[in-house]
């Protein structure tokens, strides 16, 4: 935390003594107050009128001489917000233009520091302030003493197109920054064909002069915040981070994370160094985008709109596109084409900035994100034991692998939903999920010949962590009751036959009467019959994104049904052309087998909407039943316990 302002300008007051030589009664002599308000001013326990503060500057200017610059007299007298401007005006007002007054004014006006030439990039047209901007700017003003800040390097990583420039210039105008670095700020490009140092060298005036470079930004009075941004390779700040002085703060904007960090602690104290990831917009800073683009607030026209900015992550760049679309063709359309994944040329420029993002990965993180694209569902979330099953490594590799994507900005953690409340203990305690946008894109863009191949080795790979659960789990849920899985899977084998007659009949009154609807909303009253939709429908309603895990085992239950359906249908048909006894045999132990699993598979789903708070006539049956049936059985004691 940053020392109160009267802190930091009294260590400055205290090294300028120390310089000096002199003790705080022959400033207080000097000034014309007390020692006793000197000690004040040194401790930070009292401010200092403006005719005292240049007071003090003129005495230091005097005992110092050419020792001591306008710059070390700006360390410490901006912690009280006072400019350079400032001490003019001061002059001006409060002091009369004799000889000791006119030397000091020539010193003040000749040594003033020139900030370097402004040449971050302009804010966009549609700019919305980020929750973000706040974070960077404490970190940025933070200092821990005098001509210490708090942080020497500041990396903000993130995937492509997510803001990272556009923060990083808006702080570059930030006027609270600016006040903080009375020589300027300096922006360099990474990734250019100059290297930074040449860069920066054409920026001061020091071109060709490496050794005046060194002196220069070396200097313990320079107060700078060099911006770098795109930075491609962490070796490029080399240069910067070896010859810099101590005030010089460092923020880098780039996609690969952990190679600057790798560099950053070659030379800088890890404790110095902080790191933000960027993420997604929060709803209310992508409400305001959209906003400027339709020109009217979403809210009050279509609700897809947040589906929308849910499927791109909160993307900036991936929401105005769709703001611009949603414009012409409305909204409910862009969620159709995204869901089908069927985006047009409209995403184009987007798909540009992932491609060149995605060109600079190693082959071997490609793999990773195409592997977790393909074997996923929905792109998360998913645990450690996931994630290494499908890269076929062990959890502690699985686990760095994800912290290494992450510092790409190609995965992002994820947290548990208040709707699953059981999650606390049973989901792991850390998740992920593939980068909404890159998860859209890399799926959309890559592999389109290959799709239905990538299709059937992901269905095998299923099978094979069906078969080898092991190494997956069942997913982060509460173990079912047995009472209440005999129950569902009695109640859905005892409805099966009339409720498949019921609605085979509804079906064909709507062909017959020429309606629809019946049937669907028949199935709706119960949740034995259309499980999938009311829990689909549910997690719709709270926003819950289910793990990859429990995908894998939903699945994995419906595969096994199908699975003994197709093995009874096979030992039926042996059955009458061979005839054979034990093939009779096999088949009779399949029906009932498929039967019972089949009600198992229904209770499983039915638990589940249980757990996700879903509210049918059916469910508060099921509950009623089990509850009622377990106080006669209530003296067997696992019964008891569940």
């Amino acid at each position: 935390m940053t020392k109160a302002p009267q802190r930091l300008f009294g260590e400055a007051l205290g090294e300028w003594l120390r310089q000096a030589g002199r003790s705080q009664g022959d400033l207080g002599r000097r000034v014309h107050v007390d020692g006793t308000t000197v000690s004040h001013w040194v401790h930070g326990r009292r401010g200092l009128e403006a005719s005292n503060l240049v007071r003090v500057l003129m005495t230091f200017h005097d005992w110092l001489g050419d020792r001591w610059r306008v710059a070390d007299a700006l360390d410490g007298i901006g912690w009280l917000g006072v400019k350079w401007e400032d001490v003019l005006e001061i002059l001006d007002e409060h002091f009369y233009p004799d000889a000791p007054v006119e030397a000091f004014r020539r010193w003040w006006e000749q040594d003033r520091p020139t900030p370097p030439p402004e040449l971050c990039p302009p804010l966009p047209a549609i700019y919305v302030e980020r929750e973000e901007l706040h974070r960077l700017q404490a970190l940025m003003t933070e200092w821990q003493a005098y001509r210490r800040p708090r942080w020497e390097g500041i990396i903000l990583r993130g995937v492509a197109g997510i803001g990272k420039t556009t923060l990083l210039a808006a702080l570059a105008r930030n006027d609270a920054v600016r006040r903080v670095y009375h020589d300027g700020v300096l922006w360099l490009e990474g990734g250019a064909e100059r290297s930074l140092v040449e860069q920066a060298c054409r920026r001061v005036g020091l071109v060709g002069d490496l050794d005046a470079w060194k002196a220069w930004i070396g200097d313990p009075s320079r107060r700078l915040l060099i911006v770098v941004d795109d930075v491609v390779e962490g070796a490029e700040l080399a240069d910067l981070l070896r010859d810099k002085g101590p005030q010089v703060v460092i923020a880098v904007a780039t996609q690969r994370g952990i190679s600057v960090l790798r560099e950053m602690e070659r030379w800088l104290d890890r404790s110095r160094v902080a790191e933000v990831p960027l993420g997604g917009m929060s709803r209310e800073e992508g409400r305001r985008l959209v906003t400027q683009v339709l020109g009217e607030d979403p809210d009050t026209q279509d609700g897809a709109w947040v589906r929308v900015a849910e499927l791109l992550g909160w993307h900036p760049e991936g929401l105005r596109l769709a703001a611009a679309t949603a414009r012409e063709t409305g909204w409910e359309a862009v969620l159709a084409d995204l869901e089908d994944e069927q985006a047009g040329e409209t995403w184009d420029s987007l798909v540009r900035l992932l491609n060149r993002q995605w060109d600079r990965l190693s082959e071997e993180k490609r793999e990773r994100i195409e592997k977790l694209v393909w074997r996923t569902e929905r792109g998360g979330p998913l645990g450690v034991r996931f994630a290494a099953a499908v890269w076929d490594v062990e959890p502690e590799r699985a686990r760095m692998g994800l912290l290494e994507l992450e510092q790409d900005g190609l995965v992002e953690r994820v947290v548990t939903h208040p709707a699953e409340p059981w999650s606390a203990t049973g989901r792991p305690s850390e998740m992920w999920r593939v980068t909404p946008i890159v998860y859209r894109v890399r799926k959309a863009r890559t592999g389109k010949k290959r799709t239905r191949w990538r299709r059937r080795e992901r269905a095998l790979w299923r099978w094979r962590m069906f078969l080898r659960r092991h190494r997956v789990g069942e997913g982060p849920l509460p173990a079912m009751p047995g009472l209440f899985a005999v129950v569902v899977t009695a109640a859905s084998l005892l409805a099966a036959v009339p409720k498949t007659a019921i609605w085979a009949a509804l079906a064909l009154l709507e062909t017959v009467v020429g309606r629809r609807g019946w049937a669907d909303r028949w199935l709706r009253w119960t949740v034995l019959a259309a499980a999938e939709a009311h829990l689909k429908a549910r997690w719709e309603e709270t926003g819950v994104w289910p793990t990859e895990e429990l995908w894998l085992a939903y699945a994995g239950k419906e595969r096994a049904l199908w699975t003994l359906l197709a093995a009874e249908i096979a030992a039926a048909a042996f059955a009458l052309l061979a005839r054979e006894t034990v093939l009779v045999a096999v088949f009779g132990l399949l029906i009932p087998a498929t039967a019972v699993w089949a009600g198992y598979a229904v209770a499983w789903r039915v638990w589940l909407c249980l757990l996700y708070g879903v509210r049918t006539w059916g469910m508060a049956g099921l509950v009623g039943l089990t509850l009622a049936l377990s106080w006669p059985l209530r003296w067997i004691g696992p019964v008891r316990r569940e």
